[in-house]
């Protein structure tokens, strides 16, 4: 059990703190794909609180840039819905803040590796997957990027966005499969 407690990251008190927080930010958001778009303010109330837990969580405990950047651009794109914005402001405004986040990214030396050029093509498949909604296709590049930040967390020992992105990968493969078999090219 010890073991389990030590790869999951509880073994110094903030490792507890922090680590507590972020697995129930993630399982809030995951509880977040199953509420009903009758109730999407609700849905996107959760998406933007977790997403604020884990963009902290990125950024003052894990140190990771291209997480703290990938979770500032996925609240934004909840806290948009949630507002309100007009779809083509929401859309230009992610696509800004994606801009944005590769000049980072890439000024921080974060592409320096394979391992940040794969978490990098995982962070701009979400972001241009959420532009792209709700077109059909927006699905797919969400599992895309969903699984290469798969990857990057299996590399970077983040055990929760590990989890969180193959949860968020396998929901964006079904709901693309759903409507793809409705014959949507969007979703209505």
């Amino acid at each position: 059990m010890e073991a389990v407690l030590a790869l999951l990251g509880f073994t110094t008190t903030a490792g507890i703190v922090w680590n507590s927080i972020a697995y129930a930010a993630a399982v809030g958001s995951i509880a977040g794909l199953f509420i009903k778009e009758r109730n999407k303010h609700i849905r996107y109330t959760l998406f933007t609180v977790c997403g604020v837990a884990l963009a902290a969580y990125s950024h003052l405990f894990l140190h990771s840039l291209l997480f703290s950047t990938l979770q500032v651009v996925v609240t934004c794109s909840a806290l948009f819905q949630l507002c309100k914005f007009e779809p083509w402001r929401a859309r230009v405004s992610l696509t800004l803040l994606t801009g944005i986040a590769l000049i980072i990214l890439i000024l921080s030396g974060n592409l320096n590796d394979v391992w940040g050029v794969i978490g990098t093509v995982g962070l701009v498949g979400i972001a241009v997957g959420l532009v792209l909604f709700p077109l059909t296709v927006a699905y797919l590049l969400l599992a895309a990027g969903a699984l290469f930040l798969v990857g990057y967390a299996l590399e970077t020992a983040a055990w929760v966005f590990f989890a969180l992105n193959i949860v968020f990968a396998l929901s964006s493969i079904i709901q693309w499969y759903l409507l793809y078999k409705e014959g949507k090219s969007y979703v209505a």
